[in-house]
C-alpha cells in the first residue's frame, strides 16, 4: 500500500524483498533529520517556516488518504526534514485501509498521538490521522511537548461544552488562525474535525485550498474551487474604467449603425405589422377574398444578402414540421390549395407573389391576354413599376405553381424581367428577376467546398462528442469526481431557458392532437438540451478542475448560487466588454469598405434570423433567453475542446496553443465567402477574443462574451428611434447594459462610488 503513494512530501517506498528468510523494504534515502529531533534541538520553528512545513505535511498526508491509506502513526518522529528543508512523511509500517482496522488492531500506534476513538478500539478513519496531525502542528508551532497538546484538546472540549466556543488564548503569540485549526483537529468527536488534510492546509494562514490540492496531486472538489483563488474584488477606479469602456463600445456601435453606411436602408424599412397589412390588402385586390384560418410572416435572406419580408396565409392551420410552432417560408410546404405566399422588400415593394389554386382549363400558355395588365395591375403597382416602361416578352421558365397561362415582361433596357402566371383570370404567380435569373423558385446561393465541408462535419463532430462523453461522465460519477449538484443546476438552466425561448415564439400549434404532439416535441428538445449539458459537464469539468481550476473559479461560484460574489461580477463585466469590443472591431472594417468603395453594395450586419428577433417583444425576449442558454452550451463546447487538446498534448501550454489554432480554423470555415476584409477581421478578432476570454479569465468570461456576440449581432444598437425595431433593440441592449452595471457593483461591492481618491489623477 505504501508504494502506491507517490508524492514529493512522502518518503517513496519502492519495493519489498526477501533475503535469508527475512523480508525487507527498499525506500528512498532522505538526507536530513526527523522533526522530533529538530524540535528538541532548536525548539519551535519560525512562524513562516512552520506554516510551510505544516502545509507540506498536509499535502503528503492527503496523497496517502487519496489512495485509501491511513497512516495511523503520524508523529514528529515519522516526519523527516530533508537537506532542502522539505517535509517527508515516513514509516508506513502501521498503515492500511480503513475497513481493515477493527478491535485490538485499531489500537496499534503511538499512544501519545492516538485519537480517542483509536485508543478505544473504535472505527479508525481519515479524521483519526487528523487528530494526530493536530498534535504535530501544536508541537511544530509552539515547540511544546505533546502532553501539553493533549491537555489543550481536553480543555478545548470543556470550553465548547460550557460556552459553545473554543479556547482562543491557550498559547501566547500563536496565530489565532493556527490555533483554530489545531483545536478543530483535536476535537474528541471525529465529525467535528476537518474533513480532509487539504481542509487543514486551506485553513492555515494564507491558505489556498487550490494550491494545497494541486500540491497533493489531487483533483480539488467543486467547493474547494469555489473557495479558492482571489476574492475578485476590484477597485472602484478599475470598475469605472471597465464600465465606461463597455458603454463607450455600445455608443460607438450605435453611432456607426445610425450614421454609417446602411443607415438609410434601415430607416426606410417598414414595421412588419405594416408590411403584413399591405400583403393582406394586396391579396384582397388580387381577387382572393376567401377567409383565412392562419397566417405568418417574418424576414428571409442570408447574412450579407439584401433581406426580404415574407407573408403566408392559409385556409387551414399552418403546422410546421422543422421548427416547432414556428412557420418559415417553406415550412409547411406551400402546396395546399388556398395558400398564398408573398415576398416584399423591407421598404414594401413586391418581389414575389404565389398562390395555390385548383388548375382550370389549359390553353396555349405562350399566348398573351389582352387584359393581362388588368389582372396583374395590382401586383405591378405593389412592385412600384410603371407599366409604360415595360414590354411583353416570351416566358423563360415554368412557374413553381400550377397555371393555365404564362406571361413575361421586361424593362426596355432588359435589366429587369417579370414572370407571371394565372389560372382562370386570377394571378397565381408573379416575380421580379434581374439579368438572366431563371424561374426556379427561391434563389439559393452556391456555397464553396470549405463551407460544405464544415457544414457536413459539424453534425458528425456533435454526435461523436455526445457519444464519446457518456463513458467519461459515467466514470467520473462512479468515482465521485463529477460535480453532480453543479451539473444538475446547469442542465436545469439550459433546459428551462430553451423551453421558455421555444414557447415564446411557438405560435402555430395546429388543432387537437397536433397541439399535444407539438408540445411533447418541444419538451423533448429541451430535455435533450439539458441532458446534453449535464453529460458534457460531468465528462469534462473534473479534468478542467484538475488542470485549470483557476479558469472555472467564478463559474463554479455562479453555479453554486453565489450571485453576489465579486469575482463573478468582475468576470461577467470583463466578458461583456470583450464581447462588445469584438462586435465593434468587426463592424469597423465593414463600414470602411463601404466608405472606401461606394460601388460595393453595403453588406448587411444581420441575418434574417437575427432581424426576426425584433419582430415582437416575445421574439426579443425569446432571443435573449436562447442566447443565454446557447452561451452555456457553447462555453461547454470550448471546455470540451480544452480537455481534448490537453489529453492529446499532455501539457497545458501546448493545449492552449492548440485551442487558439483550432478556434481559428473553426471560425474560418464558417466565415468563407463575401468581402475579404471583414472575413479576415472577424476570424482574427473572434479567435483572439475567445482565446483571451477562455485562457486568461475563464469560462464565465467566455459565456458572457458569447451572449454579447449573439445579442449584439441580432440587435445592433442605434440612436435613430424612428426605426421600426428601435424599442426591441433598445430593450435587448438595455439588458446587456444592466448586466454590465450589475457586474460593476458586484465586483466593487462595499466601496463608495463618491470617494475622493477614486477621482484622483
Amino acid at each position: 500500500m505504501a508504494r502506491q503513494v507517490s508524492h514529493p512530501n512522502v518518503c517513496r517506498v519502492y519495493d519489498i524483498g526477501e533475503a535469508d528468510g527475512k523480508h525487507f523494504l527498499t525506500m528512498e534515502y532522505v538526507d536530513g533529520e526527523d522533526l522530533a529531533s529538530l524540535l528538541r534541538r532548536i525548539g519551535g520553528l519560525p512562524h513562516n517556516k512552520a506554516v510551510q512545513i505544516a502545509r507540506q505535511i498536509c499535502a503528503g498526508l492527503a496523497a496517502a488518504h487519496d489512495k485509501g491509506v491511513l497512516h495511523r502513526d503520524i508523529k514528529p518522529h515519522n516526519i523527516m526534514i530533508d537537506g532542502r528543508g522539505q517535509a517527508r512523511i515516513t514509516d508506513f509500517g502501521l498503515a492500511g485501509l480503513a475497513d481493515a482496522f477493527q478491535g485490538e488492531d485499531a489500537r496499534s500506534g503511538t499512544p501519545a498521538y492516538m485519537a480517542p476513538e483509536q485508543q478505544a478500539g473504535k472505527d479508525v478513519t481519515i479524521r483519526s490521522d487528523l487528530f494526530a496531525l493536530g498534535l504535530v502542528l501544536y508541537e511544530l508551532f509552539t515547540g511544546n511537548p505533546v502532553a501539553e497538546g493533549r491537555k489543550l484538546a481536553e480543555r478545548s472540549v470543556t470550553d465548547t461544552e460550557t460556552t459553545g466556543t473554543l479556547t482562543t488564548t491557550t498559547t501566547e503569540h500563536l496565530d489565532p488562525a493556527v490555533e483554530r485549526i489545531i483545536l478543530r483537529c483535536l476535537q474528541t468527536d471525529p465529525a467535528r474535525r476537518p474533513a480532509s488534510a487539504l481542509d487543514v492546509a486551506a485553513a492555515l494562514p494564507g491558505g489556498d485550498p487550490l494550491a494545497a490540492a494541486l500540491a497533493a496531486g489531487e483533483t480539488p472538489s467543486p467547493e474547494m474551487v469555489a473557495g479558492g483563488g482571489e476574492t475578485g474584488s476590484i477597485s472602484m477606479r478599475t470598475g469605472l474604467i471597465l464600465l465606461a469602456a463597455f458603454l463607450s463600445t455600445v455608443a460607438l456601435t450605435a453611432v456607426l449603425a445610425t450614421y454609417g453606411p446602411g443607415a438609410e436602408l434601415r430607416a426606410q424599412a417598414k414595421a412588419p405589422i405594416i408590411l403584413a397589412a399591405d400583403c393582406n390588402d394586396l391579396i384582397r385586390r388580387s381577387g382572393y377574398d376567401d377567409p383565412k384560418a392562419d397566417s405568418a410572416y417574418g424576414f428571409a435572406g442570408a447574412q450579407g444578402v439584401e433581406q426580404s419580408f415574407w407573408y403566408r396565409q392559409s385556409p387551414n392551420p399552418l403546422l410546421p414540421n422543422e421548427r416547432l410552432g414556428v412557420v418559415t417560408p417553406t415550412d409547411p410546404a406551400p402546396n395546399e390549395p388556398g395558400m398564398v405566399s408573398i415576398a416584399l422588400s423591407t421598404s414594401g415593394q413586391l418581389r414575389r407573389f404565389m398562390a395555390v389554386v385548383t388548375q382550370g382549363s389549359s390553353d396555349d400558355p405562350s399566348l398573351d391576354e389582352a387584359d393581362s395588365m388588368e389582372v396583374f395591375g395590382p401586383l405591378f403597382d405593389a412592385a412600384g413599376v410603371d407599366v409604360r416602361t415595360i414590354e411583353p416578352i416570351r416566358p423563360h421558365g415554368i412557374p413553381p405553381v400550377g397555371s393555365d397561362r404564362r406571361f413575361a415582361w421586361a424593362t426596355k433596357d432588359g435589366d429587369v424581367r417579370f414572370e407571371a402566371a394565372s389560372v382562370g383570370g386570377k394571378p397565381v404567380y408573379f416575380q421580379r428577376f434581374s439579368g438572366n435569373e431563371i424561374v426556379s423558385g427561391p434563389t439559393i446561393t452556391e456555397r464553396g467546398w470549405v463551407e460544405k465541408l464544415v457544414e457536413a462535419a459539424v453534425p458528425f463532430v456533435w454526435i461523436s462528442v455526445v457519444v464519446g462523453c457518456i463513458p467519461f461522465a459515467r466514470h467520473n460519477l462512479r468515482n465521485g469526481r463529477g460535480d453532480r449538484r453543479g451539473a444538475v443546476r446547469l442542465a436545469m438552466a439550459v433546459g428551462s431557458l430553451t423551453l421558455m425561448a421555444r414557447l415564446l415564439v411557438a405560435e402555430h400549434w395546429g388543432q387537437g392532437r397536433d397541439i399535444a404532439l407539438t408540445l411533447l416535441r418541444i419538451l423533448a428538445v429541451c430535455l435533450f438540451s439539458g441532458a446534453f449539458a449535464l453529460t458534457l459537464y460531468l465528462a469534462v469539468e473534473p479534468y478542467v478542475r484538475r488542470a485549470w481550476p483557476e479558469r472555472i473559479i467564478s463559474w463554479t461560484r455562479l453555479v453554486a448560487g453565489r450571485f453576489g460574489d465579486p469575482l463573478v461580477g468582475r468576470d461577467l463585466l470583463i466578458g461583456l466588454l470583450i464581447g462588445m469590443t469584438t462586435r465593434l472591431l468587426y463592424v469597423i472594417p465593414v463600414v470602411l469598405i463601404t466608405w472606401l468603395r461606394p460601388d460595393v453594395p453595403f453588406p448587411q450586419f444581420e441575418s434574417a434570423a437575427q432581424i426576426n428577433a425584433a419582430l415582437s417583444s416575445r421574439h426579443t425576449l425569446s432571443m435573449i433567453l436562447d442566447a443565454s442558454g446557447g452561451s452555456i452550451s457553447r462555453a461547454l463546447w470550448m471546455l470540451f475542446l480544452l480537455v481534448a487538446l490537453l489529453a492529446i498534448f499532455r501539457r497545458p501550454r501546448l493545449a492552449s496553443a492548440g485551442f487558439i489554432v483550432t478556434t481559428f480554423v473553426f471560425v474560418s470555415g464558417f466565415a468563407v465567402g463575401g468581402h475579404w476584409l471583414p472575413i479576415v477581421s472577424i476570424v482574427a478578432i473572434y479567435t483572439a477574443s475567445t482565446a483571451l476570454a477562455t485562457l486568461q479569465f475563464g469560462l464565465l468570461t467566455l459565456g458572457a462574451a458569447t451572449v454579447v456576440h449573439t445579442i449584439g449581432d441580432a440587435f445592433a444598437p442605434t440612436f435613430d428611434f424612428s426605426v421600426w425595431d428601435a424599442g426591441n433593440v433598445g430593450f435587448a441592449n438595455g439588458v446587456l447594459i444592466a448586466l454590465a452595471v450589475y457586474g460593476f457593483f458586484t465586483a466593487t461591492r462595499g466601496q463608495s462610488l463618491l470617494k475622493d481618491e477614486v477621482f484622483e489623477t
